[in-house]
């Protein structure tokens, strides 16, 4: 038996069953020169003369699409050597051209990622309404202790990834990006948690049976928009170059640095001082607990702007969290 000649029909999609459960089906003629053949083929069959008319083995993707592959060709004999052939296509069929119980089964890594976005609340320490007003007593000093339910933008994004390092766990989960995600500035952009299912072949008559095949990861990512003020404001950090002495350095209030400072713990300070016997300035051991393991006082002095100045900053930012890099979270 040889093929003389294959030619392809009309090439019809449909929805199949569910909306987004599209099907294909191509169909194809094909002539041999012996009345005797059967309808018993092997697949693939090209056309002799021209070898861009395929007719495709079980598994193949549909031109065009990777998120579907072909079925096994069905093939019926309407005169002695003329043959009708229709090749189906599915959303849950395998490389093998067998159907499969998700529909993303042919490549479960060419499904795009689940996006929901939320919000999410938080108590945040304020000094001034929302209208820029500051909340003061009747010595004009600022009140401490309120604060303001923000709401920040939280990413929900499920995919599937062909491996997922452990690691990764420990090395990203409440970290801050280092630098610009999805458009928003370094600073904003907070992994709160990751979730990871491994998924392995348990198809017995596999030859991957008991392989991993690929990952389901869950990242819960959180967006702060809102810039934070940072009139008067400080960030607290040891200086190992002067004696290993805790000093306030000034917090300039621009763009770059609201950003910057947005998941940094914000503590809200009086104009009340403490000074050492060295003429230091010190704030209460119950502002600075992170930093305090005798329960004593700890000696503070400025630097920057104001060395030594006498001024108590309104506003001290301690880094919470750790910056970070997520290759291929996107």
């Amino acid at each position: 038996m040889s093929i003389v000649c294959i030619r392809e029909g009309y090439t019809g999609h449909e929805a199949g069953g569910e909306a987004d459960n599209k099907t294909a089906t191509r169909h194809f003629s094909l002539v041999t020169d012996n009345v005797a053949d059967t309808a018993l083929f092997t697949w693939p069959q090209n056309d002799p003369t021209d070898p861009t008319i395929i007719i495709p083995a079980p598994g193949t993707y549909f031109p065009g699409h990777t998120d579907r592959r072909s079925r096994e060709p069905q093939v019926r004999k309407v005169s002695p050597c003329f043959f009708n052939v229709e090749v189906r296509y599915g959303e849950d069929i395998d490389n093998t051209g067998k159907r499969g119980d998700d529909k993303w089964a042919a490549n479960p890594l060419n499904k795009p990622a689940e996006i929901n976005w939320d919000t999410q609340f938080s108590n945040e320490p304020v000094s001034e309404d929302v209208n820029g007003v500051p909340y003061l007593n009747t010595f004009y000093e600022i009140v401490t202790g309120i604060e303001r339910e923000v709401a920040d933008v939280v990413l929900h994004m499920n995919r599937n990834e062909a491996i997922f390092d452990p690691d990764n766990l420990y090395n990203w989960t409440h970290t801050v990006y280092d630098g610009q995600f999805r458009g928003m500035s370094k600073g904003r952009v907070l992994m709160n948690t990751i979730q990871v299912e491994d998924i392995y072949d348990e198809d017995e008559e596999s030859n991957d049976f008991g392989d991993l095949l690929y990952c389901k990861v869950r990242y819960e990512i959180i967006f702060r928009f809102r810039p934070i003020p940072l009139i008067n404001a400080y960030e607290l950090k040891k200086n190992t170059g002067d004696g290993g002495k805790w000093k306030f350095y000034p917090i300039y209030n621009n763009e770059t640095n609201q950003d910057y400072f947005s998941w940094f713990d914000r503590r809200v300070h009086t104009s009340k001082k403490y000074m050492d016997e060295d003429g230091n300035i010190i704030i209460g051991d119950e502002e600075l607990s992170t930093y305090i393991a005798t329960g004593k006082l700890v000696p503070l002095e400025f630097s920057g702007d104001n060395p030594a100045g006498g001024v108590i900053p309104d506003f001290v930012y301690q880094q919470r969290y750790l910056f970070a890099t997520w290759p291929g979270v996107a």
